[in-house]
């Protein structure tokens, strides 16, 4: 493979560097082995290598009690963090190595409606097929990304690899689902607009990272699929609503929104002072914070320019997503290490375009810097931490400015 990479890349440019592709490899393998072993040392507790966590699957309990408890229609656990917290610490003292700090409910009720064929059975279960079926779910929606067929297989191992795919399981969190709507969503558009909007609608659940999805539908001028983005968003609503009633719609707007419980001091200090964001480095180099909150602003304003020119010029398929994943948790002002998974997949796509031909303005091996931002993302733990929004802001750049098309005879996405 690395030969014919070699004489492609000679052939469409007479001068490209090659890629050396057997040490990419290994060096991605290597990173990514290091992030499921630490998943692996999590099971106890004190591991030899990473952080010591306190279980695997922490954030998942919150999920697990906040979905059984909205399904018995004991809402307490969703409006009471420290209510949460302390549930937690006692229903799972013998799995939790030590209490966890805070850990609130925060999303809106249209997650329930996701987790709820997970709430009859216990956790552990619960957590294991929630993985397993959101995997799949990408697997499922990221075949159309993957490349030729010869070259599928390895790209979807790649991915399984990515250091933000360990991370996601090691917290329990939702990465998964949030890749599989934008891998789906976003390979429909000019095929079936209704069914990518729909998908793309379903984002969400998870509204920091959804606010870019629109930009993009509007940049395309796909009316239909924006319309159908908003009408997907607004059944889901209405069927949690109906599901669940309006009691956590309204704790969660007021909390969410009116009262902006994000900028609680304790969920500061416990939640986002942990994440890897703009305003989070700004806050921890000593910004106030009125102007941690203008350089978070300023970056969602960045990060929404970069998707409306890579949707509304001409751009490979590939690109246009990697663009738009990348600028998704560039712009967020909430950022954890699992959803840097969209920054690793960003990194694949880039590789699938070079390996078709195309070329960009950095070269290969230098993609393991943000491959391997998931591992040391946090700058309140690593000083590299602090450097993962200024990687994010090179890929974007280097998505949105190829320096060579890639073969016409490449096997395209949309």
């Amino acid at each position: 493979m690395t030969q014919a990479v070699e004489s492609a890349d000679g052939a469409a440019s007479g001068g490209r560097r090659p890629i050396d592709l057997p040490a990419l490899a290994v060096l991605g393998t290597a990173v990514g082995l290091y992030g499921w072993l630490m998943f692996l040392m999590s099971f106890h507790h004190d591991g030899i290598i990473g952080p010591r966590n306190g279980a695997p699957g922490t954030d998942y309990m919150v999920f697990w009690e906040a979905v059984r408890g909205a399904r018995a229609g004991d809402l307490t656990l969703l409006a009471d963090p420290v209510a949460m917290t302390a549930r937690i610490n006692a229903q799972f003292r013998d799995i939790i190595e030590s209490p966890v700090p805070l850990h609130p409910w925060l999303y809106p009720p249209t997650f329930l409606l996701a987790l709820l064929p997970f709430a009859t059975l216990p956790l552990r279960p619960s957590y294991a097929l929630f993985m397993i079926a959101s995997w799949l779910l990408v697997l499922l929606a990221g075949w159309r990304w993957a490349g030729p067929p010869g070259r599928r297989a390895a790209w979807l191992i790649a991915l399984a690899l990515a250091p933000g795919a360990s991370n996601n399981v090691l917290s329990g969190q939702n990465a998964f689902l949030t890749l599989a709507l934008l891998f789906g969503g976003i390979s429909l558009l000019g095929r079936r607009d209704i069914a990518a909007g729909a998908l793309l609608g379903l984002l969400s659940f998870k509204p920091q990272l959804a606010v870019l999805a629109p930009v993009a539908l509007i940049a395309l001028g796909n009316w239909r699929a924006l319309a159908a983005a908003a009408a997907s968003a607004a059944l889901a609503a209405a069927a949690s609503a109906a599901v669940f009633g309006l009691a956590p719609w309204q704790d969660w707007l007021g909390r969410m929104i009116i009262n902006g419980a994000p900028g609680d001091s304790a969920w500061v200090e416990s939640g986002r002072l942990w994440g890897t964001s703009v305003w989070t480095c700004a806050r921890l180099l000593g910004a106030p914070g009125w102007l941690a909150n203008a350089a978070q602003g300023a970056a969602a304003l960045l990060a929404a320019g970069a998707v409306w020119r890579a949707f509304r010029r001409p751009l490979d398929p590939a690109l246009r997503l990697a663009v738009l994943l990348t600028a998704i948790v560039f712009a967020a002002p909430h950022c954890s290490q699992y959803d840097l998974l969209l920054l690793n997949a960003s990194v694949l796509l880039l590789l699938g375009f070079v390996l078709d031909g195309g070329e960009l303005a950095v070269r290969p091996m230098l993609w393991l810097l943000p491959w391997y931002a998931p591992l040391t993302a946090v700058p309140r733990v690593f000083v590299l931490g602090y450097a993962v929004p200024l990687l994010m802001l090179g890929v974007i750049l280097v998505a949105l400015f190829p320096l060579g098309p890639r073969r016409r005879d490449a096997a395209s996405v949309v």
